[in-house]
């Protein structure tokens, strides 16, 4: 779970729970995301790691 009062808040779902068990509302954004292989990694290998990555250039 990665929260950045007030914007950014990224939290790993649990597959086997409903939207509404799991507090899915509207507005909220779900990002899917692959178990990259370690020669396809990138600078940000991570959907948790890029938001750190815009989080940390802010002014």
């Amino acid at each position: 779970e990665i929260k950045f009062d007030p914007w950014v808040w990224c939290e790993a779902i649990d597959i086997h729970r409903t939207f509404s068990a799991s507090e899915i509302i509207t507005g909220d954004i779900i990002c899917y995301e692959k178990i990259p292989k370690p020669q396809n990694c990138g600078k940000y290998p991570s959907v948790a790691s890029f938001l750190q990555h815009i989080s940390d250039q802010k002014v």
